[in-house]
């Protein structure tokens, strides 16, 4: 069992979703916030349907106008019972079920601004006066706190720091220690590490020894932070569908004229059904042939995306791995649009 937060803006992109589908069903054991997804509330129900089926969920957006939050937890795992949901964070109470695990979990999206984010150090010390127990503040604050937490930007300076600084002295609360990264945000040109997992004196009492993985970004700018208290991870496997790609592919129709011929002498529609049996088998050839384990290419390209972004983690602004980065990401857009987004028409 885990806690993540991810910042992953543009989510009405089908292949996002069908990204962070699977990530989802990775990581289907944690309660998992997703910040700037840029998804109209209206549309809200229709995504989350499809990245994360089954499960319960809250969002901010009937009080947002900026910033956009969601949390979203399966209901056999975790009670989820929402207090406070604000422009910039959502607040509540978690339950595991199965374990005698109760905390506090502020799912956190800092606006850009430090005159923005004042109203959410405001409510933050706020929930501090007021939590009993464990507390967990994770996401994007969108502020660093140390001048070494941007690598090539702009110098860092004091007024972006000065009211992160008073609100953790203030309440004591403490930044986790993490594994991973040491940013959590890039452009490519200026690395950053604007996301942070915070937690009270009672969390330290009860639970020292958990500590913040900065996972690899993937088709986001953020790293997801993950936070594991208990993993399990499970798998199934996919029957064959005729995709368009196949019939996009150059020796297509060659392969079907080739097939739509019977020199038999059987009635019409005895010789119409053994024209489809060859065409059905030409097809199936050409899927082997070409397209046989697509699924398996696109989770090669995710590992090798994966691998380029941790080379490029310690090699900051080497244009040989960023142009690579790029391509990779383009091929697995490719794929998942022209794949999956006629899969999910046909669900």
């Amino acid at each position: 069992m885990s806690v993540i937060t991810w910042n992953v803006r543009g989510l009405n992109k089908t292949y996002k979703q069908k990204e962070i589908k699977e990530f989802i069903r990775g990581n289907n054991k944690a309660i998992i916030t997703l910040v700037e997804h840029r998804v109209k509330d209206q549309k809200e129900n229709v995504v989350i349907k499809k990245i994360a089926p089954g499960w319960e969920w809250v969002s901010n957006s009937s009080v947002n106008y900026k910033s956009r939050i969601w949390i979203m937890w399966d209901p056999r795992i975790y009670i989820f019972e929402p207090v406070e949901i604000e422009e910039q964070l959502i607040h509540g109470q978690v339950r595991v079920i199965a374990k005698a695990v109760i905390f506090g979990f502020s799912a956190v999206h800092g606006l850009h601004t430090v005159k923005d984010r004042l109203k959410l150090w405001d409510k933050m010390r706020q929930i501090h006066n007021i939590q009993q127990g464990p507390w967990l503040a994770m996401g994007d604050y969108n502020v660093v706190v140390h001048s070494q937490n941007r690598l090539y930007g702009t110098e860092v300076q004091d007024m972006e720091t000065k009211d992160f600084k008073e609100y953790m002295r203030d309440t004591g609360m403490n930044e986790l220690q993490y594994v991973g990264r040491h940013y959590t945000w890039t452009n490519n040109h200026t690395y950053s590490r604007i996301d942070w997992g915070l937690v009270n004196i009672a969390w330290m009492m009860t639970m020292p020894h958990v500590k913040v993985q900065i996972l690899e970004p993937m088709v986001s700018d953020h790293s997801p932070l993950k936070l594991v208290i208990c993993q399990a991870q499970g798998k199934k496997n996919k029957s064959f569908k005729f995709f368009n790609c196949i019939a996009e592919h150059p020796q297509f129709m060659q392969h079907i004229e080739e097939a739509w011929k019977d020199g038999s002498t059987n009635g019409r529609m005895q010789k119409v059904w053994n024209n489809l049996k060859g065409v059905k088998e030409a097809i199936k050839n050409l899927n082997t042939q070409h397209y046989k384990g697509v699924d398996d290419k696109i989770k090669e390209l995710r590992r090798e995306l994966q691998g380029i972004q941790e080379e490029m983690s310690s090699k900051l602004q080497n244009k040989e791995l960023i142009d690579k980065e790029k391509e990779l990401k383009g091929e697995l857009e490719k794929l998942e649009e022209s794949i999956y987004r006629q899969k999910s028409r046909v669900h």
